[in-house]
């Protein structure tokens, strides 16, 4: 007469210690449904050379998820009539500092290849913050007249990295980039990215973060 009370009682403190076990399932054998996953698809445009940024801006935004829309903004050759291609030129100062650093040499040429390592190095700088990539005109340097197939832009930027919390954001690269956008098919794409140190804060800043992105290239290669 007493087994079945006491039964119950089993059945019940086991569910209570073991429930976390199968919280994820709707019952004993059946999983639950997978999660969808976060964040929203980055769409790809680059129409023009301002649609370009802004889906590289988006690229940053995303971080690993955004890798596409980032290297998707340069111009890349896979067939030998893919011309031209993207090539980054450094400043000087820039180049000089990494090679005594390092005690080696700066990479002859950068192309597409090295951007992509680029690239997944710079989300690990700060991996847990949020980073915004901001680009600006250079009143000092208005844009040339654009052509048919080519247009250059001056730009200055920042990428922001903000902490979890939002109680804290760093500068993780300034600079100055001249930006020389070519017309393949449809889009325009970087084929040429003159990188120039910040001139606010030198080519060795008293905050170690506030290099340029030139700068983090060369520092990928390491």
């Amino acid at each position: 007469m007493r087994r079945g009370p006491r039964l119950a009682l089993l059945v019940i403190g086991w569910g209570v210690l073991t429930g976390h076990v199968f919280s994820g399932c709707r019952d004993l054998f059946t999983p639950a449904v997978p999660e969808p996953p976060t964040g929203q698809s980055i769409v790809l445009n680059y129409r023009s050379p301002e649609a370009t940024l802004n889906t590289m801006e988006a690229g940053i935004v995303a971080k690993g998820r955004g890798s596409q829309a980032w290297l998707g903004g340069f111009a890349d050759s896979t067939q030998p009539s893919e011309t031209p291609a993207y090539h980054q030129f450094f400043d000087s100062g820039d180049v000089g500092l990494f090679e005594a650093a390092c005690g080696c040499e700066a990479p002859p040429d950068w192309r597409a290849s090295q951007e992509q390592n680029f690239f997944q190095a710079f989300i690990e700088v700060r991996p847990s913050d949020d980073y915004v990539l901001v680009l600006e005109p250079r009143a000092e340097q208005p844009d040339p007249q654009p052509g048919a197939t080519q247009i250059v832009l001056y730009r200055q930027y920042q990428v922001l990295a903000t902490a979890p919390d939002g109680n804290s954001t760093l500068i993780i690269a300034t600079g100055l980039a001249d930006l020389t956008f070519t017309l393949r098919g449809s889009d325009w794409l970087i084929t040429r990215w003159d990188d120039h140190v910040n001139p606010d804060v030198g080519v060795n800043p008293s905050d170690p973060y506030q290099v340029s992105l030139g700068r983090r290239r060369l520092e990928s290669t390491r």
